[in-house]
């Protein structure tokens, strides 16, 4: 043991506030780690501790990462559309600059999500699932789409070397 007043002492013999205040961080770790491990479990399992969890992940979004600090995408975005009595109408986009901050930051992992279907592997894999999400979370939508929105780029003398683009990459029916 260092002779240096920094020994460690066993839990039971620490002063009644110091156990308090280890048993409390203790539990709230503890707390912690299982919240992030039942948001990221099957929707079947995850129903029957909304009681214990729902609030903190929820409505305190405690279990999202920290990429709220990453830096926002600026050469593409990703805008889902629905169409509803023949008009289109945007339900999504990867877009945040005009959102406050709470906004961006409960919407943060849907952004990420869907930011990555400009990657057509991404797209392939994921596109019809969040679609599919799309058409659900909206009633009275009858068909949505995915825009993939490229900015226009300049090389370092300030020449265009690709123009902007807007396409419509995948489509779905919500009947």
């Amino acid at each position: 043991m260092p002779a240096d007043g920094n020994e460690a002492v066993p839990f039971h013999m620490l002063p009644r506030r110091k156990r308090l205040v280890r048993a409390a961080l203790s539990a709230f770790t503890l707390y912690h780690v299982f919240a992030m491990l039942v948001n990221g479990a099957a929707p079947e399992f995850k129903n029957h501790l909304v009681y214990a969890f729902g609030a903190y992940d929820e409505a305190l979004k405690m279990t999202n990462s920290w990429g709220m600090f990453g830096k926002p995408p600026t050469a593409t975005h990703v805008i889902i559309e629905g169409e509803s009595e023949g008009s289109w109408r945007l339900l999504s986009s990867t877009r945040a600059s005009d959102r406050s901050w709470r906004d961006r930051v409960r919407d943060l992992r849907l952004r990420k999500i869907q930011g990555k279907l400009a990657d057509p592997a991404d797209r392939a894999r994921l596109g019809n699932h969040l679609l599919a999400y799309a058409c659900r979370s909206n009633p009275g939508i009858r068909t949505v789409r995915l825009v993939h929105e490229q900015h226009e780029e300049r090389d370092d003398a300030g020449e265009v070397t690709k123009k902007a683009s807007k396409s419509t990459v995948l489509r779905k029916s919500c009947r």
